[in-house]
């Protein structure tokens, strides 16, 4: 322990002087004009964003082919939910477009386009979650869930996923919409 004593500082009396802060100096004034200048940065960031958006679209078909090959055997509930979650991606692109040539914003910023999109995604999570159930319910009882049930989650799936569209064209219909317009008049 006494070798070690020399080894640390000595902590001398707290300075009672207030703190001054010296000259700021940019290391890089270009990246604050960005920031700054009209919003460049973030519709850089949003072509960026489609782009990405787009090209993961090929790695997913990829694993979709593979988790449906048959030496996989992956849940069938689970590969019905991953693979509807193309519903999500090709609802969401018709809504972006229309957030933008309607209201000039992206489709975050437009309430109930992207409520309407976003719920595909919840829908998504649902199916995704019971496929993963039934598959533990397979696993610990070695009972397999009836094809009923199967046919009647991707049915229940398939009917969200149309109300979820409908309640965009609804609003669109209505004549009254606006950027900020609540997704089902707020209650969803």
């Amino acid at each position: 322990q006494r070798m070690l004593t020399p080894l640390l500082p000595r902590l001398g009396p707290a300075s009672t002087s207030p703190l001054r802060a010296g000259p700021v100096t940019l290391a890089a004034p270009e990246l604050l004009l960005l920031a700054d200048g009209g919003g460049a940065l973030s519709s850089t960031a949003d072509e960026l964003a489609g782009s990405l958006f787009g090209a993961s679209l090929f790695p997913w078909l990829a694993m979709l082919y593979w988790l449906k090959h048959p030496t996989v055997g992956a849940p069938p509930g689970v590969t019905f939910g991953l693979t509807f979650l193309l519903a999500f991606v090709f609802g969401s692109i018709p809504a972006a477009i229309g957030a933008g040539a309607l209201f000039g914003v992206s489709l975050a910023d437009a309430d109930w386009l992207h409520g309407s999109a976003e719920s595909l995604l919840a829908i998504t999570n649902c199916v995704v979650v019971f496929g993963f159930r039934d598959a533990i319910d397979v696993e610990e009882k070695g009972v397999r869930a009836p094809a009923a049930d199967e046919a009647s989650l991707r049915a229940a799936a398939t009917a969200l996923g149309s109300l979820s569209a409908l309640s965009a064209v609804a609003v669109f219909a209505s004549g009254g919409a606006s950027v900020h317009t609540p997704w089902l008049g707020g209650i969803g």
